[in-house]
C-alpha cells in the first residue's frame, strides 16, 4: 500500500549499511527486482526503487561519517514527531542513545539508538523524506521482528517509549509479541535463540514475495547464506511462509509470503 505519511512510533524504513556496496546492490536488485538510484548528497548512497516509488536505502559503511560502526546491518527507522523527546525517553526507560540525533539534510532527522537489551534502531524525525512510500506489497518491507534476550525487558521499553500495545501468544518455539499502535499491527517480537547464526539482539525486517521458496532458492544462488530454510506457519490471516538469510555481506534479513 502506499503511504503517505507515518504515525509517531511506527517502522517508516530500512536502511543498510554494508562493506561490499556494488556486490550489494546487484544481490538486492537481482532478488527483488528494485530499481536503483544513486544519490550521493551526503555519502555514497543507493535508493532502491518499486516504480518511482523509494522503498529502502543502502550505503557504503566505508564512506560513513558516524560515530560508530555497525557495518552490514540492516537497521530499521522509527517516525518520531520529536526526536530529542524520543530520545530523553529512550534513556529515561533504559535505552542508550548512541548516536546524538544529526541533520540528514533536508530529508530529516536521525538518531542511532540501542534498546536495554542491545538492539539497534533509528529514530527519525521528518522533514521532507517521511519514509518507505509502499509497505505490506510485494516487495516491500512488510514487517519488523525483534530478537531479543529478554522479551519483558524489551516489551516494556517499546511499550514505554512509543507506546505499543502488547498481544501475547504461546507458541511452539516459546513466547511471541505482537505489538498494536492505534489499532495496527506494528512489530513482534520474539526470543533470541532459536538460531544459532543469530547471535546478538537484532531488529529484522521481512520483504514480502511472491513465491518463498522461489525467492529463497534464488538468493541462494547470489550468494546469500541459510538462517532459516521456507517454513510455513499459521498466524491471524492464514497460512505465512517464511525464511531468513544472511545476504552477502553478513546482513541478516527475512522474506515472507502472506504476512499482510
Amino acid at each position: 500500500m502506499e503511504i503517505k505519511s507515518y504515525k509517531n512510533g511506527t517502522f517508516c524504513y530500512c536502511e543498510l549499511s554494508t562493506k561490499k556496496y556494488e556486490d550489494s546492490k546487484k544481490f538486492y536488485k537481482n532478488i527483488f527486482d528494485w530499481e536503483v538510484k544513486e544519490n550521493n548528497e551526503i555519502l555514497k548512497y543507493t535508493l532502491f526503487y518499486k516504480g518511482e516509488h523509494i522503498l529502502l536505502g543502502m550505503y557504503d559503511s566505508e564512506d560513513e561519517q558516524l560515530e560508530i560502526d555497525f557495518s552490514n546491518t540492516w537497521l530499521p527507522f522509527i517516525s518520531v514527531s520529536d526526536i530529542e523527546k524520543a530520545i530523553e525517553k529512550v534513556i529515561k526507560h533504559g535505552g542508550k542513545c548512541l548516536q546524538e540525533s544529526f541533520e540528514a539534510e533536508n530529508y530529516g532527522r536521525a538518531s542511532i539508538i540501542e534498546d536495554p537489551t542491545g538492539a539497534l534502531f533509528s529514530l527519525w524525525e521528518p522533514n521532507s523524506y517521511k519514509g518507505s512510500a509502499l509497505q505490506r506489497e510485494l516487495n516491500t518491507l512488510s514487517w519488523c521482528e525483534l530478537h531479543t534476550t529478554d522479551i519483558e525487558v524489551a516489551a516494556k521499553f517499546y511499550e514505554k517509549v512509543f507506546s505499543w500495545k502488547r498481544e501475547v501468544h504461546e507458541t511452539e518455539v516459546g513466547t511471541y509479541i505482537n505489538f498494536k499502535k492505534g489499532g495496527d499491527y506494528v512489530a513482534g517480537i520474539r526470543e533470541l535463540g532459536e538460531y544459532k547464526s543469530i547471535e546478538k539482539p537484532i531488529w529484522m525486517m521481512y520483504i514480502e514475495v511472491g513465491d518463498c521458496r522461489k525467492t529463497y532458492k534464488k538468493a541462494l544462488k547470489s550468494g546469500a547464506e541459510m538462517i532459516q530454510a521456507p517454513k510455513v506457519y499459521e498466524n491471524s490471516t492464514g497460512k505465512v511462509e517464511t525464511a531468513i538469510l544472511k545476504d552477502i555481506s553478513g546482513a541478516i534479513f527475512a522474506i515472507g509470503h502472506g504476512i499482510f
